[in-house]
């Protein structure tokens, strides 16, 4: 439940998602008994009512294409390895001139072995969208064209056992937004780069669950732009962690604590900060889920912002071949006061998104989905404000 910058990059995901319940479907080519390869590609229709997203609505519909290639490496080993790539093809009904390809590219693995698990991954995605955090008051571009990002994200997590009672987990994650169509806006955008490291040491107080203290260093380099200078933050955040099934059915990853925000502007602006998930097995069919999060993140023009988001909801599997989840997600984002934040001091801006869908899954090769999202941006700022619905129908291919 964790925001999704727009449906776009949501149907990339549930690609892969709908990918993964189709594990029993046999691979395209396998090689050495090791090494598995598939066909793993999507076609979908989608009709939305605000193409911009901006306060003046133009709806159209968009249909999209996306043939890709999956391989999977080391099955029943303690090492594996999937990727994924695929092409999005996107054909827009009325704004023809939109219609554009977009790359999607997913590396993940895993090892095993003893008391030291580990696990990586990479991606690279390419989007083309307008979000609330992209819209800038005043600039009439954002009203009629859309804005084009490439998305990296780079992750190596680790969990060693020291004893039966003691472990500990760390990582290092890395995170790089570019816009590559930012003339169109007048270079209005802020290219950035974020790096983190999590380190976490936890005492099991039952063989389910653990608890202990946790620190996250967090560095963000932003380019500057037209009308914002270049800007740095390094953020400390000294918290509580807590992991496990921490009641029957309930189970939890908590990281509750302070941070400490410093550079261009809002130096030592410390708050209160907390990055948690909850998931709830009610009942074999039924899981309940909760998201709550507080953090420093930065806005399009590279100025700080401070987010809170909760997040709940639900997914029910109906029959073994048809599923249903639906989610509502509230967020308040505050742009800081700083130097030179110029436009962007004082902004708040409350996002709310619902949706919901129906998946069935006739057989192991092929999975149809029917959704619908609503979402809405409500602003200080004016031309800030809209909404959107959305409808999407699609189909992920998996041989």
């Amino acid at each position: 439940m964790k925001k999704q910058s727009t449906l776009s990059a949501l149907i990339g995901v549930a690609a892969l998602l709908a990918g993964g319940t189709s594990a029993q479907a046999a691979p395209l080519v396998t090689v050495a008994d090791t090494v598995d390869v598939f066909f793993n590609g999507l076609v979908a229709g989608r009709f939305q009512t605000n193409v911009f997203n901006s306060p003046n609505t133009e709806d159209d519909f968009l249909f999209i294409l996306g043939p890709g290639v999956e391989m999977n490496v080391g099955r029943n080993s303690m090492a594996n390895l999937r990727v994924m790539f695929r092409e999005d093809f996107y054909f827009y009904n009325r704004f023809d001139s939109l219609n554009t390809q977009r790359a999607n590219l997913y590396i993940d693995g895993s090892y095993a072995n003893g008391p030291l698990s580990t696990e990586a991954g990479f991606s690279y995605v390419q989007t083309q969208q307008n979000t609330q955090n992209t819209l800038i008051p005043g600039n009439l571009a954002t009203q009629a064209n859309l804005v084009k990002r490439d998305l990296y994200n780079a992750y190596a997590n680790g969990q060693y056992d020291f004893s039966q009672k003691y472990w500990m987990a760390g990582g290092f994650a890395w995170n790089r937004v570019e816009y590559t169509n930012n003339a169109t806006f007048g270079d209005a955008y802020s290219n950035y780069d974020s790096y983190s490291v999590p380190v976490d040491f936890f005492y099991r107080v039952t063989p389910k669950w653990s608890i202990g203290p946790g620190f996250r260093y967090r560095y963000t380099d932003t380019q500057g732009t037209s009308t914002q200078p270049a800007r740095h933050y390094s953020d400390y955040f000294f918290n509580l962690a807590l992991t496990g099934e921490v009641l029957p059915k309930l189970n939890a990853k908590l990281n509750i604590g302070y941070q400490l925000r410093d550079g261009s502007g809002v130096s030592n602006d410390g708050r209160f900060a907390m990055d948690s998930t909850f998931s709830y097995n009610y009942s074999e069919k039924l899981t309940l889920l909760l998201d709550i999060g507080k953090d420093f993140g930065v806005g399009g023009q590279g100025t700080s912002i401070d987010e809170i988001g909760v997040g709940v909801g639900a997914r029910y599997a109906i029959t073994p071949y048809v599923s249903a989840q639906a989610d509502f997600d509230y967020y308040n984002t505050e742009y800081q006061n700083q130097t030179g934040a110029g436009t962007n001091a004082g902004r708040e801006d409350n996002t709310y998104i619902a949706g919901a869908s129906v998946t069935w899954t006739p057989d192991p090769i092929i999975s149809l989905s029917l959704g619908y999202s609503y979402f809405k941006n409500d602003s200080n700022r004016a031309g800030l404000t809209y909404d959107n619905n959305i409808v999407n129908l699609q189909a992920v291919i998996r041989y």
